[in-house]
């Protein structure tokens, strides 16, 4: 930390408590999960953990939109300006606003502090990947905005990728029978590639939005390919798409001459650039860091793709044996 924020530290510690009021009354949620972050950024894993039990419950209610069915005749859900939060049967369920800031707000703790972050956030992310499975009405899947959509599977890949087994534990929750089960987890691997690998005008243009689309690729291939070494029936489902999307992507980190260090730089000044002394200064300096460690971004494409064609050879074999 720089000199400035050191001796600044008993006063952002001194301010947790208003903060965790202003979080426990509901009001712009989106606005004070952001705060959380920075704090948390700059003070560490002390700000989180004594909220836990909270952030959890308050992780669930701001997406309770996305998988709580809307009333009426059809009517698709959208955000209505309010402010989602925890105090009336109205505030019950967040606007789609607070359910995209308590998803990224997920994905970011589970960054900084994966054990912790994970054990906070899991329960929220499993119940959204559970409806963007299973939603459907009258025989139509319910709409999913495609900017929710994303935040939901990026902070899924993020649960993935600490604990593969969590791929597997999602669809076991839904009491689903086999057949369904398999065709549920085949659809949502579609449906994640397929987000992942849609590319917009301005990546088409733009160098560095192409690296930035690669990083979310990139992270999705490791974690999916981590799921598939702990998940036979991924594995025998899907296995077959991930390891040829991976595959394929390793080829354009080739044909791209995308480092390891250039991926890591295009994350960093993706961050909000600041300079100087001083707490903003410090939480770009520290998000850099944070960055340069992160696994999604440095391990290797190669491994991860290696170890899931084991895992498909493997579970090929054992299919024609039985």
């Amino acid at each position: 930390l720089s000199s400035r924020v050191a001796t600044m530290g008993s006063k952002l510690t001194s301010m947790l408590p208003r903060l965790e009021m202003i979080l426990r009354s509901g009001l712009e949620p989106h606005l004070s999960l952001k705060v959380l972050q920075f704090n948390s950024i700059l003070l560490g894993k002390q700000v989180v953990e004594p909220l836990g039990d909270f952030l959890r419950e308050l992780l669930v209610t701001l997406t309770s939109r996305v998988h709580v069915k809307a009333k009426g005749n059809g009517d698709e859900m959208e955000d209505d300006g309010g402010n989602g939060g925890v105090g009336s049967k109205e505030k019950d369920v967040g606007t789609m606003r607070d359910a995209i800031a308590a998803l990224s707000f997920a994905d970011i703790l589970m960054q900084l502090f994966p054990d912790l972050g994970y054990n906070i956030s899991s329960p929220a992310i499993g119940k959204v990947i559970s409806y963007v499975c299973s939603g459907s009405e009258n025989g139509q899947r319910l709409t999913v905005t495609m900017p929710l959509l994303e935040v939901s599977l990026s902070a899924f890949g993020r649960m993935v990728w600490i604990n593969p087994n969590s791929f597997d534990e999602v669809f076991t929750q839904q009491n689903a029978d086999p057949s369904q089960r398999e065709m549920k987890i085949v659809a949502l691997v579609k449906t994640w590639l397929g987000v992942v690998t849609s590319v917009s005008l301005a990546t088409m243009i733009s160098k560095k939005a192409q690296t930035i689309r690669f990083i979310d690729q990139k992270g999705t291939a490791l974690s999916l390919c981590s799921a598939i070494c702990r998940s036979p029936i991924l594995s025998r489902v899907a296995g077959a798409d991930i390891v040829e999307f991976t595959r394929q992507l390793l080829e354009v980190e080739a044909r791209g001459n995308i480092s390891t260090e250039t991926v890591v730089e295009v994350a960093c000044g993706a961050t909000r650039q600041v300079v100087g002394d001083g707490p903003l200064g410090d939480a770009a300096n520290m998000t850099a860091e944070m960055l340069k460690l992160d696994p999604l971004l440095t391990v290797s494409l190669r491994e991860a793709l290696d170890n899931a064609e084991k895992a498909v050879a493997m579970s090929s074999s054992q299919n024609s044996i039985m």
